[in-house]
């Protein structure tokens, strides 16, 4: 279950803590291409951009408060799904930790419902499966958990 974490942060070399972790700076992917489109001073912001693509529940953390704003699109439901609420917890403690004073965390959470196509639509393994059930936490309840803990 791994999926892409953006994050700004102030040290890239920090953020490499196993062969398993993949990270890219924006700069050496082709984002700082000036074109028409987008203005100059845009694109060298993005020299200090880094994505990490790995499984963020089972990593070792980075050093905290050394990341600006993280951004967590479409993987809510799949940390879920595979580690279950406490895996969630987990998600957004680690985040929380990680984040620098007045740092953003961006959640696009996944509507309940679409727990459940997941289950129709996709071959799960069976232990998630029987998984789903014993979820307490729903996605609609995730901002006011992430506000109050």
């Amino acid at each position: 279950a791994q999926r892409s974490l953006g994050m700004v942060q102030q040290d890239l070399a920090s953020s490499v803590r196993d062969e398993g972790t993949t990270v890219r700076n924006a700069s050496t992917q082709g984002l700082m291409r000036q074109s028409e489109n987008c203005p100059k001073a845009t694109l060298a912001a993005l020299h200090n951009v880094t994505f990490r693509h790995e499984n963020f529940v089972q990593v070792d953390e980075g050093e905290e408060g050394s990341v600006d704003m993280a951004l967590c699109l479409s993987v809510s439901k799949w940390i879920h799904l595979n580690f279950g609420d406490v895996g969630l917890r987990m998600l957004f403690d680690k985040v929380y930790k990680l984040l620098s004073p007045g740092g953003l965390f961006l959640l696009e959470p996944q509507p309940w419902k679409s727990y459940k196509q997941a289950m129709r639509k996709q071959d799960m393994p069976t232990e998630v499966r029987e998984l789903l059930p014993q979820l307490k936490l729903r996605p609609d309840h995730f901002q006011k958990l992430l506000l109050q803990e």
